[in-house]
């Protein structure tokens, strides 16, 4: 979970399974970073970036970036950079981005070109996937929350003239 000062820290033991042979359990017992969404609240913008940016991202990551807004505003994700393995269907690695009901899938991406900005309803999911070899800079973008009409006059063409 997240503090009020938006950092996560996960803790890690060893009892689940316990290790065998009486070795010792290796590795960082906790492991602390800071959070864009996700556990901590969204606020109305922020910065997400791939692992290690502006190094290379490593090889087998997985994160989950999901971004949460104020009910009736949308979110607009807009890449400062952007830099992943190409490949024609973008199998290998990629940044995808689901709608709020977690399926409809806005945008998957990979290569070197900059993407245009996504826009997406009052949440979004970002997943970024990396395979077992070729490791580039990765990515950078800019969200922020884009606040709804809350009132308005919706009218249809000609009216009130009868046709």
């Amino acid at each position: 979970k997240c503090s009020t000062s938006c950092t996560s820290t996960r803790t890690r033991t060893c009892t689940n399974p316990m290790p065998i042979n009486s070795k010792e359990c290796d590795g960082q017992g906790t492991e602390t970073s800071s959070c864009n969404g996700g556990d901590c609240p969204s606020t109305s913008s922020g910065t997400i970036q791939s692992t290690n940016y502006p190094t290379n991202y490593p090889d087998k990551d997985d994160v989950t970036i999901p971004l949460v807004v104020e009910a009736g505003s949308t979110i607009t994700l807009t890449f400062t950079d952007f830099d992943l393995e190409p490949e024609p269907t973008c199998e290998y690695d990629y940044f995808k981005v689901l709608d709020t009901d977690g399926v409809t899938q806005l945008k998957k991406l990979c290569g070197s070109s900059l993407p245009s900005p996504i826009s997406s309803s009052g949440q979004a999911d970002c997943y970024f996937h990396s395979d077992h070899s070729v490791n580039k800079k990765g990515f950078q973008a800019s969200w922020k929350a884009v606040s709804g009409v809350s009132s308005g006059v919706v009218t249809s063409p000609g009216y009130p003239a009868a046709t």
